[in-house]
């Protein structure tokens, strides 16, 4: 394979170097029109024109390397070498490496079986706790909705008996007020007085009658006097009647 690369090689460098001396004449030419070119007296304002029509033919357009699959080739050989060298002790290294973390992942095993013998009884006495208390809280749930329930009726008892003390307070009210009582009283203390009244007119007069039937027995009886009695009985009668 080297010899190969070899040979190509030599034939390229042949065919891109070869026919140097049929080139001598084409070359001097070459020279004396350059030398012409540069002697020549060409206006700038021309030139720039000229310039920018033929600039974008002037471009560099850049061809592939028939050497590059080449490289590429001499590169991969060269990794491949690198690799090859790499390989055993990177292997070794990753064998050591897993053999670390099997060992590590059997003593992790091997601890949580112990933590899990070890840790039965707690494990399963936490169980039963949690079912004590999914059960628990299934009863509060339940109790929970009774006391919303009672609560409600509660509230709506307690508007009822509001509303009977309401007007249990308005009746007692209206017993307790003592206008009317008052008004009765004053009747009767005024009718006590007036009553009064007249039982003195009435003793007064009864007196007054008394002393002039009195008077009529001891004075001489003569129809003069009898008669102004008269009159004066049937005045004072008229008088007291009018009083009473």
């Amino acid at each position: 394979m080297a010899d190969e690369v070899g040979d190509a090689e030599n034939e390229e460098e042949e065919y891109y170097h070869g026919g140097g001396d049929e080139a001598g004449p084409s070359a001097g030419r070459q020279g004396k029109l350059t030398d012409n070119i540069l002697e020549a007296q060409v206006e700038p304002e021309a030139w720039r024109v000229e310039l920018e029509r033929v600039a974008p033919q002037l471009k560099m357009q850049v061809l592939s390397d028939p050497k590059e699959w080449r490289n590429r080739l001499v590169n991969t050989k060269s990794h491949q070498a690198k690799l090859q060298a790499l390989a055993p002790e990177t292997a070794a290294t990753l064998e050591r490496l897993a053999e670390d973390l099997a060992r590590t992942l059997q003593a992790i095993q091997n601890a949580e079986q112990k933590v899990n013998t070890q840790c039965a009884d707690a494990v399963a006495r936490y169980a039963e706790r949690k079912d004590e208390l999914r059960a628990r809280m299934e009863e509060y749930n339940k109790n929970a909705d009774t006391i919303n329930a009672l609560t409600s009726d509660l509230q709506s008892v307690s508007e009822d008996l509001a509303k009977v003390k309401a007007q249990m307070d308005t009746r007692g009210a209206s017993m307790t007020d003592t206008k009317p009582l008052l008004k009765v009283k004053t009747a009767l203390t005024q009718l006590r007085t007036e009553t009064k009244q007249l039982e003195i007119r009435i003793g007064v007069l009864t007196s007054t009658l008394t002393s002039k039937k009195l008077k009529e027995a001891s004075i001489p009886r003569n129809s003069e006097v009898s008669k102004r009695g008269a009159d004066c009985e049937a005045f004072l009668d008229d008088d007291d009647m009018e009083q009473l």
